[in-house]
Formats: structure tokens, sequence, C-alpha cells
């Protein structure tokens, strides 16, 4: 019964703790999109609505921009960095403002809530990291291929949750959702290490198994008792029956009274060989 007991404690224990750390990660992942979001629309408007804003950069535009709108141009980058560009298009005429990398970053190195392994990233349709990785911090976001289940199904429009591999072929959990704005298109996710959550997991189970390990010791030794307060008497009594049938009906043995049913059989027993003597003696 403790097992069972404890079993269906640890499997409630583990369903309610993967069920908060997927809400969690789905807040922060859903806080750190609309800050992106409004990040962007808010430079959208300041760059449409002052005609004489832009901004210094060494990017080409592709030929394939023919309209105005928010591009992700970081494959257009010489350094490959994260460029979310904003461009007006008039008479073939190109006004151009990027929005500062260190804005977007600001808003995704935020970890407060995540842990030691949490993270969150923005990866493009090219499956390419655009910012960041917390664990490939020389490494630039670029170089770095994503294709993972999260990534595959944010792109594809799915918001969504569950256990899957990351970028670095580890277990994680994680949440994730598309970033569509004009025709910026990508995918941000926020996921977890599966082996820091485990880690209370796996505690518990360690303490699960010395308590039912404890119980079933102090069992045995509590059922080893009972049975040697139980069976001595018994055997106490077949002892003296078999002397009976060898005649022997004067002999009388002590006996410690553990409780009253077995006294009174001890008791009864001493009377029928009482009542035999007095018959044997009588008859001879």
């Amino acid at each position: 019964m403790a097992v069972v007991i404890s079993f269906a404690f640890y499997n409630q224990f583990s369903d309610v703790l993967q069920s908060r750390i997927l809400q969690q990660l789905n807040s922060i992942k859903t806080l750190k999109k609309n800050q992106v979001e409004k990040l962007i629309q808010s430079e959208w408007d300041s760059f449409i609505n002052n005609p004489n804003l832009n901004s210094s950069h060494d990017i080409e535009i592709p030929d394939t921009i023919l309209t105005s709108g928010i591009y992700d141009l970081t494959a257009h980058n010489k350094n490959k960095e994260l460029t979310i560009g904003l461009i007006q298009a008039e008479n073939d005429q190109f006004r151009v403002k990027v929005i500062p990398y260190s804005k977007i970053m600001n808003i995704l190195l935020e970890r407060t809530g995540m842990g030691e392994t949490g993270e969150s990233y923005l990866v493009g349709k090219d499956h390419r990291m655009r910012s960041q990785s917390r664990f490939f911090k020389d490494s630039l976001p670029y170089t770095i291929k994503v294709k993972t289940e999260g990534v595959k199904n944010a792109l594809s429009g799915e918001l969504g949750k569950g256990l899957y591999n990351d970028y670095r072929a580890i277990q994680v959990y994680g949440v994730y959702g598309p970033i569509k704005i004009s025709n910026l298109q990508l995918a941000i996710l926020s996921e977890i290490d599966e082996s820091e959550v485990s880690e209370p997991l796996i505690s518990l189970r360690k303490r699960l198994f010395g308590l039912m390990f404890l119980i079933m010791t102090i069992a045995i030794f509590i059922s080893l008792f009972l049975t040697r307060i139980i069976a001595n008497p018994i055997l106490n009594m077949k002892k003296s029956l078999k002397v009976m049938t060898d005649g022997h009906y004067d002999e009388t043995d002590p006996f410690a009274s553990n409780s009253n049913e077995i006294k009174e059989m001890f008791i009864a027993l001493d009377e029928l060989k009482k009542s035999l003597s007095g018959s044997v003696n009588f008859s001879c």
C-alpha cells in the first residue's frame, strides 16, 4: 500500500511540476513576444511619422524588396548581426532605418524566472538563430542552425509547448510562437533544460525510496514480533496436546498471557487435563 501511495504521489507531483514549468515559460515567452512586437511597432510608427529620420547602415537592399514595410535583413548584413530594417519605398528610392540590436537583446536577455538553463531567443525563417545563444556566447547567432520541433511549428504560425530536443540536441521544456509584423517573420522560443526541471523530482524519488525502505523494514520487524506473540502460545498448546495424547494428564506448562483469548484457551486446556486425569484415576 505504501508503495502504491508513494508512486501515485510521485506521478501527481511530476505532472503538476511539468505543467507549472510550461505555464511559467509560456508567460515569459508571451511577455517577451509582446515587448518585442511593441518595440518594433513603436520604431515603425516613429520612422513613418518622421520623414527625415534615417539611420546609418551598411546594408544592400535586396531587389526582392519593392514595397514599404518591416523586413529581416540579417542575411544582407555583412556582420550577420540581427538586422530588423524599416523600409519606406517611394519612386524607387528607399529610406531605411535599422532597429538597434541592443534594444531587442535587452528584452531577450532578461532571464528572471528562467533558472540556470533557461533562455529566450529568436530564429529567422531560414532556421538560423537571430539572437545570442546563452550557451554559445562566442558564436555568431547567424551561424547556428535551429531546426527543432518548436522552431518549425512556430514558423508555420503555430503556438505550442512541450518536451523536445533543442538546437544542442538536449531535451528541453519549451514554448514557442510566431512574430509576424508586416513582412517580418520570426520564431520566438523560451526553453529550459529538462534536467534542471527534473532535479526536484530526482530528489523526491530518492526520499520516497528511502521512506518506502524504512516503512517496509519497520513492517517486517513488527510482523515478526506479532508472529512470535501469536505463534509461541499456540506452539505451547500444541506441546500440551501432544503430552496429553501420550497419556500424561498431570503435567502442566507455565504460559505467558499475551491476550485474554489465549489465556482462556490455556485455562480451558488445564481444566480438560484435570477432568481427564480425574476420569483416569477413577477408572483405575
